[in-house]
C-alpha cells in the first residue's frame, strides 16, 4: 500500500526557509590548498677523471745525496779491496823467490847446527840438510804471513781513522773526500805512515790536480785543437788481474816494474 505523503506544517515550512536564508546569508570560507614549495634539486657534480699521465716522482734530495755515498762507499771499499790483494800477493810471491833462491847451508852452519855432523852417515846429513832448508822456507811463509796481516790491519785502521767523527773536526778539508782518503791511505807504498803526514800528502796531491775549467771555445768556432792526453804506460787493474790468471810470471814483472795503475779514476 503506498506511503501516504504528509504535508509539513506551517511551522515546519517556517524553520525550513529561515535555515535557508541563514545558509545563504553565511560569508563563503574559501578553500586553502596547502602550498608546496619547490625546493630545488640537488646537482651533483661529476667527480674529475684521473690524469691518465702519472707526474714522475721527485726524489728528495736527501735520498739522492744518501745513494751518492752508498756508490761512492762501494768504489772506494773494492778498489781498496783489490789494492790488498796485490799487496799480499807482493809479498808472498817475495817469499817464494826468495825462499827459492836461498843457497844451500853450508858445511859451517849445519856443523853449528847439528854438533854430530862429521859423524853423521850420508842418509842422516842429507835429512839434516832438508831439516834446515824446510825451516827456513817456514820462516820465510810465516814472514809473509805477518805482512799480509799487517796489511789487513792497517786498511781497518785508516777506515776508523777516515769515518771517526773527530778527523772532520781536525782535518777539515777532508769534507767530501773521505771514500778517496781512504783509498790512498791504503796504497801499498803508504802502509803505517802517520796519518798526519798522509793527510798532508793527500791534499797536496789533490791541489796540484789541474781543474777542468771547460772549453775556452764552443765547437765549431775555428778555436785551436785540444792537447792530447799522452797515454800512460800502466796498465789498469783490470788487465792487471787477466794477466796474472794467464801469465803470471809476465803479472809479477809488471808489478814489480811498477807498470800496474793502482789509482781509481
Amino acid at each position: 500500500m503506498p506511503k501516504l505523503h504528509k504535508k509539513p506544517t506551517q511551522e515546519e515550512l517556517q524553520a525550513d526557509i529561515n535555515k535557508a536564508i541563514a545558509e545563504a546569508e553565511a560569508p563563503e570560507v574559501p578553500i586553502v590548498e596547502p602550498v608546496v614549495e619547490d625546493t630545488p634539486a640537488e646537482v651533483v657534480e661529476p667527480a674529475p677523471e684521473p690524469d691518465p699521465t702519472p707526474e714522475p716522482a721527485v726524489e728528495p734530495e736527501a735520498d739522492i745525496q744518501k745513494e751518492l755515498e752508498g756508490k761512492d762507499k762501494k768504489l772506494s771499499a773494492s778498489a781498496r779491496e783489490n789494492q790488498k790483494i796485490l799487496a799480499k800477493n807482493r809479498v808472498l810471491n817475495q817469499a817464494l823467490d826468495e825462499s827459492n833462491n836461498t843457497p844451500e847451508p853450508t858445511e859451517e852452519e849445519l856443523t853449528k847446527e847439528f854438533p854430530e855432523w862429521e859423524v853423521m852417515d850420508e842418509v842422516s846429513k842429507k835429512l839434516a840438510k832438508e831439516t834446515v832448508v824446510n825451516r827456513k822456507f817456514r820462516e820465510k811463509m810465516v814472514e809473509a804471513r805477518e805482512k799480509s796481516k799487517k796489511i789487513e790491519k792497517w786498511d781497518e785502521d785508516v777506515v776508523a781513522f777516515a769515518e771517526d767523527p773527530r778527523t772532520l773536526i781536525e782535518y777539515s778539508d777532508l769534507e767530501g773526500k773521505i771514500e778517496e782518503f781512504k783509498v790512498y791511505a791504503t796504497q801499498e807504498s803508504n802502509n803505517n805512515v802517520p796519518f798526519k803526514v798522509l793527510v798532508g800528502a793527500f791534499l797536496h796531491e789533490k791541489s796540484m790536480k789541474p781543474k777542468n775549467k771547460g772549453k775556452m771555445f764552443e765547437d765549431g768556432t775555428g778555436g785551436p785543437a785540444q792537447p792530447v792526453k799522452p797515454k800512460s804506460d800502466k796498465i789498469s787493474m783490470a788487465e792487471a788481474e787477466s794477466i796474472r790468471d794467464t801469465d803470471y810470471g809476465k803479472y809479477r814483472e809488471l808489478l814489480k816494474a811498477g807498470k800496474i795503475d793502482l789509482s781509481v779514476e
